[in-house]
């Protein structure tokens, strides 16, 4: 958007506001004056994030003859900032309808972007263009790199296949869990002996990941080097094989390079088509809302009173051995009829959950020394899948 942006008038100047922490990423754009950095702090009282909004807009009031606002939400402060702002032209999204007052109601607003239902962030940016007179075909990611173009060309090992894995979203909800993180390492380097797993971090948790990566001593998970910003992590990513993230920024830096990409993103449509990764090779792995996560554990609490009323007997003539059959219930993701692929993304998102679980109330029972969950799957004759059962074992405490 920026580059044709760019075409539009020799004297053109483009200022971007961005959060704290992006900033990196347009440091060496050749299209670009300014770069006004919004940082978000976290204010409990609301009034300050409010007045922190309000301060940004009076000092640029009345600086831009054009101005881009590409959010959706329809708070009164938002709107009330573009007011003072007082662009000479505004172009902006149509607003998620709230207090009666419809999507294209808001007479702030000089043009609305004409979006699609399938339109990606790129193309909403784009269409924001529209009837400058501009070139918008180009739909090609662009990153200036500047001097760390080139740092880090010969830092992987070109004889395997080098993975990068960014645990860290932009909340605490979007971050792997360990778990999640440990279960990775072992298993993604048994696909291929050729694989090595390269972790990113950030500077304030790299000691910490330095020290887990130690307990676990796996030969072919390493840690990237610690960077200063996201630009620099950007340069790693660059000469990498393959990226595996959660849904954030790194999955569109990846972008940029056509590199292969492997992404968890959450049960949002809205998120799945607007921030799609755009390399050719993508993969997408469905996480679940909280909703779809109450109705797992749920679940789970009827297996475990399932596994005690199996059980119960064993218990009550002494056995400190306890074992039980439990069948998955059928109508948890519809499971019955998979085939072998989705049945694998199956089990490594709904399963494993279940199964994550089913351990936690065992353990919040306090009797158990030790316990395992081991799943067994029944096919029917064509292959697909029939039932699944999980065996748990546990030792009472004595």
């Amino acid at each position: 958007m920026i580059r044709s942006l760019s075409n539009l008038n020799e004297n053109i100047k483009i200022d971007v506001i961005v959060e704290k922490g992006c900033e990196s990423l347009l440091w060496n754009h050749p299209n670009i004056n300014k770069i006004i950095i919004r940082e978000k702090r976290k204010y409990k009282i609301k009034i300050f994030r409010v007045l922190e909004q309000l301060i940004l807009a009076f000092k640029i009031r009345n600086k831009y003859d054009l101005f881009f606002d590409f959010t959706r939400n329809l708070r009164f402060f938002h709107i009330l900032s573009l007011r003072i702002m007082k662009p000479k032209y505004l172009i902006g999204c149509y607003r998620n309808e709230k207090f009666g007052i419809k999507k294209d109601e808001l007479t702030i607003f000089d043009k609305y972007i004409d979006m699609n239902k399938n339109d990606h962030a790129v193309d909403i940016n784009m269409k924001a263009l529209e009837g400058l007179g501009l070139d918008i075909s180009n739909r090609k990611y662009e990153l200036y790199l500047g001097e760390l173009e080139d740092k880090y060309k010969n830092y992987f090992d070109k004889n395997k296949i080098n993975i990068v894995f960014n645990f860290l979203g932009s909340s605490q909800g979007r971050c792997l869990t360990d778990e999640d993180i440990e279960i990775f390492c072992q298993d993604i380097p048994k696909i291929n002996k050729n694989i090595e797993v390269h972790l990113l971090t950030i500077p304030s948790i790299y000691d910490k990941m330095y020290l887990k990566l130690e307990e676990l001593k796996l030969e072919r998970v390493k840690l990237l080097p610690k960077t200063k910003n996201i630009l620099e992590a950007a340069a790693i990513i660059k000469y990498s094989d393959m990226l595996f993230s959660v849904d954030t920024g790194v999955v569109h830096i990846a972008s940029v390079y056509n590199i292969p990409i492997v992404a968890i993103y959450t049960e949002d449509e809205d998120t799945l088509r607007i921030f799609a990764p755009k390399s050719d090779i993508s993969s997408i792995i469905i996480g679940k809302k909280e909703e779809n996560l109450k109705i797992i554990a749920e679940i789970a609490g009827d297996m475990f009173d399932d596994f005690l009323e199996k059980t119960q007997r064993q218990y009550e003539r002494g056995s400190l051995y306890l074992v039980a059959e439990l069948e998955v219930n059928d109508e948890l993701e519809n499971y019955i009829e998979m085939d072998k692929e989705e049945l694998k993304v199956f089990y490594a998102t709904t399963l494993r959950t279940l199964k994550k679980f089913l351990g936690d109330d065992l353990n919040r029972m306090g009797i158990f020394e030790s316990y395992s969950i081991i799943e067994k799957i029944k096919y029917s004759y064509t292959g697909k899948v029939k039932k699944i059962i999980l065996t748990v074992e546990t030792t009472v405490k004595s």
